[in-house]
């Protein structure tokens, strides 16, 4: 969000702007940015502190950014050469005090030699100094910048084809690919769940949409991935049990195949996840007597015995997200909440684009569980669990809010947050509004926000 408010200060209009985006963008040199924004868009105000560097900073509005032109100032004002300027750029990044004050009386002594006063050199040293811990190499920036316009393009242009690559890069990685899928989501892009029947080791673009592969699903690999593949090339899987049995030959275990139940992979035989995982037990009984062994091997003859018949069960949606959760780390099915926030107008950062960034946050979310607890003092404090479409999280509530909350603070409750997240990803809500349901037309309002 930093990056994206600062870009549109600058509104970049050529390449420079996004290298300079990149080398501003860094804690020490923030600093830098409002002057920069200024002399960009009042370039008649820029004040050079010497002519001669006018060529140097130029293309950053008199802002020194880069590490290469504090070395050109050094070579252009004193005289070093830029093996010298690269020894005074080094010390000025490791602090190194007493190589310091020994390169300053060089550079004035330099400075001097073209004309220059004490009092000029000295003030000029110390924008250099001032600057030098921070200053970002160039040449870096532009390659960073590089890839960031080439991707950003990708993106607008060929969002399908760009995403489907993103998702590929980070699979194994749950809160990535849950924030990658949020922002799937916020595009209108549909993005959809792991499917046996068309899914591969990698992420697939269909029309208009983005399948998820097999390898995204917790403890399914590339490998595991790859053998349901070549699988199903063999011929399309017929039902729950025919799937069943055919994996069973390849030795997948149980325990991948209840995940891949759950993680919504086997949807496309038309049998509730609950109905899998209780006929699950049939399904492994079946595929072991449809077992033969030929000319050495174990293949698989359908006509020995006549496929179960599953008891059908329904699905308990609570119970069938935990599961989703747990086998892809989030969810791609809907949330209530969804509705929900379109109907109050909301909107605030999901769970995913907030969870694990230290600092203070406001997002909108659905209570799942609360769990009192009594501290030493004898205090009620609590301990909360939210979740959204993107995920789940996990909060304090500190005995002063929680005082003020504890009659409404429920399971099922929706409520805005403001709370704040620490370095170690310790989370703790600072103050909490509840969603309710107006006396007239049924939409929905905010309570009195409470706080700590």
């Amino acid at each position: 969000e930093g990056m994206k408010a600062l870009l549109r200060k600058i509104r970049p209009m050529r390449f420079e702007d996004i290298t300079a985006s990149l080398a501003l963008f860094r804690p020490a040199s923030k600093d830098s940015i409002p002057m920069y924004v200024e002399n960009r868009r009042n370039p008649e105000n820029i004040h050079y502190p010497a002519l001669e560097l006018e060529p140097i900073l130029k293309e950053t509005y008199g802002v020194m950014i880069y590490q290469e032109q504090a070395m050109l100032t050094a070579e252009v004002y004193a005289g070093f050469s830029l093996a010298r300027a690269d020894v005074l750029r080094k010390a000025m990044s490791k602090k190194k005090e007493s190589e310091l004050a020994a390169l300053k009386q060089e550079f004035i002594r330099g400075a001097k030699k073209k004309g220059h006063t004490e009092q000029e050199a000295e003030s000029l040293f110390a924008l250099i100094q001032k600057f030098g811990g921070y200053g970002f190499n160039k040449s870096h920036a532009v390659a960073y910048a590089l890839i960031a316009y080439q991707e950003a393009w990708l993106k607008a242009e060929y969002p399908l084809h760009f995403y489907c690559a993103l998702f590929d890069s980070v699979i194994g990685d749950s809160d990535k690919t849950a924030r990658y899928a949020d922002e799937c989501r916020r595009r209108n892009i549909q993005v959809e769940a792991p499917n046996v029947m068309y899914s591969n080791e990698t992420c697939r673009e269909l029309p208009g949409r983005l399948l998820f592969p097999l390898s995204i699903i917790k403890g399914i690999g590339r490998n595991t991935a790859r053998m349901i593949r070549e699988e199903r090339e063999k011929g399309q899987f017929e039902d729950f049990f025919d799937f069943i049995a055919r994996i069973s030959l390849l030795r997948i275990d149980r325990g991948s195949m209840e995940t891949m139940i759950d993680a919504g992979a086997l949807d496309c035989f038309g049998l509730s996840r609950t109905t899998m995982r209780t006929a699950l037990d049939d399904a492994l009984n079946y595929a072991e007597l449809v077992q033969v062994q030929k000319n050495g091997q174990m293949v698989l003859n359908m006509s020995l015995v006549s496929k179960p018949v599953p008891v059908r069960r329904k699905d308990v949606p609570e119970e069938i997200r935990e599961r989703e959760i747990s086998a892809l780390g989030f969810s791609l099915g809907p949330h209530p909440i969804v509705n929900v926030r379109k109907q109050a107008g909301i909107t605030l950062p999901s769970i995913i684009s907030v969870r694990g960034t230290p600092g203070e946050f406001d997002t909108f979310v659905q209570v799942a569980g609360v769990r009192p607890y009594r501290t030493r003092r004898g205090d009620m404090m609590a301990f909360l669990k939210v979740s959204d479409e993107t995920g789940e999280m996990d909060m304090a509530v500190m005995p002063r809010l929680y005082s003020k909350v504890q009659n409404q603070l429920a399971k099922g409750a929706y409520i805005l947050i403001h709370g704040k997240i620490a370095q170690d990803d310790s989370c703790i809500a600072e103050r909490i509004s509840f969603l309710q349901q107006k006396s007239s037309g049924g939409s929905l309002n905010y309570g009195k926000t409470t706080d700590r």
